[in-house]
């Protein structure tokens, strides 16, 4: 972050996942990533974290940072899509962004302003009758 603090970069996935098979051989230059900057979010379903066996099933930045003592960090995850420089063992996937799955707000929301236009309905039917009846 300008050059004074993390930002944490989601590479992919490893067909081997023990780091001691690791050829990750990267440059002693610059190496440019691209990719997408996302908030990092997640469901109750998400299974927790595992930081004593280096599993990371929930992108917690905080959590993360304080495991591996990144400090400063950014409050967002890069979802690399690509390299400047090959990174071995990584499938790098193409990330598409789609909008967050809010069905329980809408059905909130919608069942709310059903139960209001039930409720008025029921009102003006209420108001009729009296007015039906004082004639």
């Amino acid at each position: 972050v300008d050059g004074r603090g993390w930002i944490l970069v989601n590479r992919g996935w490893r067909a081997d996942k023990t780091a001691d098979n690791c050829h990750c051989k990267m440059p002693n230059s610059v190496v440019e990533i691209f990719g997408i900057l996302r908030r990092p979010d997640w469901t109750y379903f998400t299974p927790q974290n595992s930081p004593a066996n280096d599993v990371w099933t929930r992108a917690d930045i905080k959590q993360i940072a304080d495991v591996k003592d990144l400090k400063p960090v950014a409050p967002v995850i890069m979802y690399a899509e690509g390299a400047s420089y090959p990174i071995e063992d990584t499938v790098m996937e193409t990330t598409h962004w789609l909008p967050r799955n809010e069905h329980r707000q809408y059905v909130i929301f919608w069942f709310t302003m059903a139960g209001v236009l039930a409720l008025i309905y029921l009102i003006s039917q209420r108001r009729q009758g009296k007015d039906r009846e004082s004639d």
